[in-house]
């Protein structure tokens, strides 16, 4: 796999080197956004490359009355560090001046400071903006697990609207960060960690799909609390979505529950809405989401049953160790 993706990037990078023209048939524009006087564009464009799909894209900035020649003369140039770190294109503040936008998530991730000072390209200013696109979104709870010594948790979580999964290893009460520290150093949508847990030794070992072309690209925050082990799965046989992954797992283990704690309160969670997902028609279960609070925080997780076990705006009983809202029990949990 590693070899496809090497050579997809060697596709994309000899079509990215040539003159490029919006004649040319492997160009696909996808956005253009004109300056307010409708002197100047900046195109987006990306590659057919045909039965691989098409290629990451990419941003110029050009005269109006150039649009019939090379296009990707002054193209936005790509963050050497974090990798796969791209400006996006956001709007122009006037006719001289454009704003871009960096996600923040790589900087989190490595520990990095990012470069908001800007840049001039084609007599046009490219200012730069920090983008957070997890911002004000409440973390899903899709599993957790407590380590053996009982002093931290390994906890997957994502958020509304987001199918890509984060995964962080934090102290014990401590909150979680806005994303995982446990990442693939190549931020595209696809993860290959199939699932986590913890071993004896109180290390942290990840299944990672070697199917993936991004298994060999899995890496670790610089300040992650613990060890880490890799154990490549082969996903296509014997570990599908049916019968692996976080949310196919108990969420809450026996040993894991908050009985294993002194302090726990009983609460009440409302379920906001109901879900299938695409082994519901295995399965024939449905997604409960609820959501609970704990002083002034406010968490969200979701229960996996038969058609049947609630309705939205049912009130369900839960468990909750306020010391570490994350750790909580559906009171359904002892009769499901």
């Amino acid at each position: 796999m590693k070899k496809l993706f090497c050579l997809i990037f060697t596709l994309i990078l000899l079509s990215c080197e040539r003159d490029v023209y919006l004649s040319d048939d492997d160009i696909m524009v996808i956005d253009r956004k004109f300056s307010p006087d409708s002197s100047k564009v900046l195109l987006t464009y990306m590659f057919d490359i045909g039965a691989l799909g098409f290629s990451r894209s990419w941003s110029a900035i050009l005269s109006t009355k150039d649009t019939l020649g090379v296009i990707n003369k002054y193209t936005i140039p790509d963050i050497n560090y974090p990798t796969n770190t791209r400006y996006e294109p956001i709007k122009w503040l006037n006719n001289q001046t454009f704003l871009l936008g960096l996600n923040i998530q790589s900087y989190i991730r490595s520990n990095t400071k990012a470069d908001t000072s800007g840049f001039l390209l084609n007599d046009i200013q490219f200012d730069v903006t920090l983008l957070d696109k997890n911002e004000g979104l409440t973390q899903i709870i899709e599993h957790f697990t407590v380590s053996p010594d009982k002093k931290k948790l390994l906890v997957a979580y994502k958020y509304n609207g987001a199918s890509k999964i984060e995964i962080s290893v934090i102290n014990f009460y401590e909150q979680l960060p806005r994303y995982g520290n446990i990442f693939t150093s190549l931020n595209f949508s696809e993860s290959p960690i199939l699932f986590g847990r913890w071993n004896v030794k109180n290390e942290v070992e990840i299944d990672v799909n070697l199917n993936s072309y991004m298994a060999e690209y899995i890496e670790f925050n610089a300040l992650l609390p613990v060890a880490t082990k890799i154990k490549k799965i082969d996903y296509q046989s014997g570990y599908s979505a049916v019968i692996g992954g976080w949310y196919n797992r108990k969420m809450f283990p026996d040993a894991d529950t908050v009985h294993l704690f002194k302090t726990t309160e009983s609460a009440l969670a409302e379920i906001t809405h109901i879900q299938g997902w695409g082994d519901s028609y295995y399965t024939k279960l449905l997604n409960y989401f609820y959501e609970y609070s704990v002083g002034q925080q406010t968490f969200k997780s979701y229960f996996r049953a038969k058609k049947g076990n609630g309705k939205i705006g049912d009130l369900i009983p839960i468990e909750v160790n306020p010391k570490q809202p994350l750790i909580h029990r559906l009171e359904l949990d002892k009769t499901r």
